[in-house]
C-alpha cells in the first residue's frame, strides 16, 4: 500500500510541475488564458481503465467517447484490450486538448503502447476522439507513475492555424496538434509547440 501510495503522490506533482511550467513567461494574457489540467485527464483515464476493466473494452470505451463518435468507431477501438495504464498526458497549453499516452494489454499476455486524445467539452469533461493501439513493447516505466507535459503559453499567436483534415485536430489555441496513422500499428503523432516551434513527438 505504501508503495501505490508514492507512486500516487509522485503522479501528483508531476502534473503539479508541468502547470507551474506552463504558467511562467510570456504575455500576461497569455498566462490568463492558460487552463491546461492534465490530472482531469489523468482521472479520465483511469476512469475509463476501470469502466474497461469491469464493463468491457467496448462497453467501457463508449462511456467515455464523444458524442459524435459512431458505434463502429468505438467497438473498433479496442476489441481486443482489458487493461490500460496511462504512463505520460501531453496536454495543449488552454487545456482544451489532450493525448494519453501508456500501455495496454489483452486477452492471452499480448500487450504493448496507446495513445488516446481527449478533448474537452463544453460542460468541461473529457471526452476521447481517437484512440489507436500498438504491438511495441510496453513502457519499461515501473508502478504506476503519471508523467506529464504542458504545451508552451508563449508567443501562442505565432501559431499558424490549420485546415480541417480528417485524421487530424488541434487545439483551440494551437498549441497541440495531433494525427493518426492506420494500420497494423495505427499511432497518434503530436506536436507540441515549445514557445518558437513544435516537437514532434511520434510514439505511440
Amino acid at each position: 500500500m505504501g508503495a501505490r501510495r508514492g507512486t500516487a503522490c509522485a503522479g501528483a506533482i508531476a502534473v503539479m510541475l508541468a502547470l507551474s511550467a506552463c504558467a511562467v513567461g510570456g504575455d500576461p494574457r497569455d498566462r490568463l488564458r492558460a487552463v491546461a489540467k492534465p490530472g482531469e485527464v489523468v482521472a479520465a483515464e483511469l476512469a475509463m481503465a476501470r469502466a474497461i476493466r469491469e464493463q468491457g473494452p467496448i462497453e467501457g470505451a463508449n462511456d467515455f467517447a464523444a458524442s459524435d463518435m459512431t458505434p463502429a468507431q468505438i467497438a473498433g477501438s479496442a476489441t481486443s484490450v482489458d487493461g490500460t495504464q496511462p504512463r505520460l498526458i501531453l496536454a495543449s497549453c488552454d487545456g482544451t486538448l489532450s493525448v494519453a499516452r501508456g500501455d495496454w494489454r489483452g486477452a492471452g499476455g499480448v500487450a504493448g503502447t496507446y495513445g488516446t486524445v481527449w478533448q474537452r467539452q463544453p460542460n468541461g469533461n473529457y471526452r476521447w476522439v481517437a484512440r489507436r493501439f500498438q504491438g511495441a513493447p510496453p513502457s519499461a516505466e515501473p508502478g504506476e507513475f503519471i508523467a506529464t507535459r504542458v504545451a508552451s503559453c508563449d508567443n501562442v499567436a505565432a501559431i499558424a492555424p490549420e485546415g480541417a483534415v480528417a485524421g487530424r485536430g488541434a487545439s483551440e489555441d494551437g498549441t497541440l496538434r495531433w494525427q493518426t496513422t492506420d494500420g497494423a500499428n495505427g499511432s497518434i503523432a503530436v506536436d507540441l509547440w515549445n514557445g518558437t516551434s513544435f516537437d514532434r513527438l511520434e510514439r505511440p
